[in-house]
Formats: C-alpha cells, sequence, structure tokens
C-alpha cells in the first residue's frame, strides 16, 4: 500500500513538472508573437523561477518583500497584461480581454476562493491600466505598489 501511495505521489510530481514544462513554452511561444526573442525568453526565465523565489522568500524574511514588491509585479504583468493581454486584445474587445486576463490572474494566485472576485478585480483594473497607457510599466508599478502596502499591512497586523 505504502509502494502505491509513492506511485501516486511521484506520478502526480512528474505530471506537475511536465504541465509547469508545457507552460513555459506556451508563454515562450505567446510572448514571441508580441515581443522580441531577448524579451520572450525573459518571460520564460522570470516565470520559471517564481517558485523558487517564493522558497527563497520564506528562508529570509527581507527577501519577502523583494519577491512580493518586485519580482511578482514585474514576471505577473510581462506574462499577464504583456503577452496574454495583448494577444486576447487581437482577438476580442478590450473589456472582454480584461475580464478574461483578471479572471485567470486571480485564479492562479494561491489565496483560494474567497478572494478569486477581489484578485479578479484587481487584475481587470491593472488590464485596464495596460489599455489606457499602452505600456506595462504602470501595471508593474501599481502591482507593486499594491503588494508592498498589502504585505506592510498584514504584517502590522500580524505582530
Amino acid at each position: 500500500m505504502a509502494s502505491m501511495g509513492m506511485s501516486v505521489t511521484l506520478a502526480g510530481i512528474v505530471c506537475n513538472h511536465v504541465a509547469f514544462l508545457i507552460a513555459l513554452i506556451g508563454i515562450h511561444r505567446l510572448a514571441l508573437r508580441h515581443t522580441s526573442r531577448s524579451g520572450a525568453l525573459l518571460a520564460v526565465w522570470l516565470t520559471a523561477l517564481g517558485p523558487l523565489s517564493f522558497v527563497f522568500s520564506m528562508l529570509y524574511p527581507s527577501a519577502l518583500f523583494l519577491a512580493a514588491s518586485v519580482w511578482a509585479p514585474i514576471t505577473e504583468e510581462l506574462l499577464f497584461r504583456g503577452a496574454l493581454f495583448s494577444h486576447l486584445r487581437e482577438r476580442f474587445r478590450p473589456i472582454i480581454s480584461g475580464i478574461v486576463v483578471g479572471l485567470i490572474f486571480a485564479l492562479v494566485h494561491p489565496q483560494g476562493w474567497p478572494l478569486v472576485p477581489v484578485l479578479g478585480t484587481i487584475g481587470f483594473n491593472f488590464a485596464m491600466i495596460r489599455q489606457w497607457r499602452g505600456s506595462i510599466i504602470p501595471c508593474v508599478t501599481a502591482h507593486s505598489i499594491h503588494n508592498t502596502l498589502t504585505l506592510i499591512f498584514a504584517l502590522s497586523v500580524l505582530r
């Protein structure tokens, strides 16, 4: 029975890694359509290192600010508002594209189902900032400010 559990666990890990690699390939192909080759490689590299930055931030609490206030805004905005929103905007109106990107943005965050509407709204607003300003830099800035203030508030409440 224990060997069966180990096999299921190993199969789950392998499937997870395969899905992650497929997602990275998809991100690279999508980013190539909307940025330069180096920009696409940067998007994949930053996305691939995301889980490592989370582990690192748990080991060194000061790195939590770096991961939440710098790393996450840059990587998420490159992926969601840079590549995905640009891709969807070619096929749909900006509002529909923003809703889809906001929903996907909310679903990939680990905060759980109760916060999906809140995170979806934040993701939608970042997409509309992207549409309004024509750049992801204002989105990265807004995302960074939001994450920094949220982290400061959460840490002050938990102390």
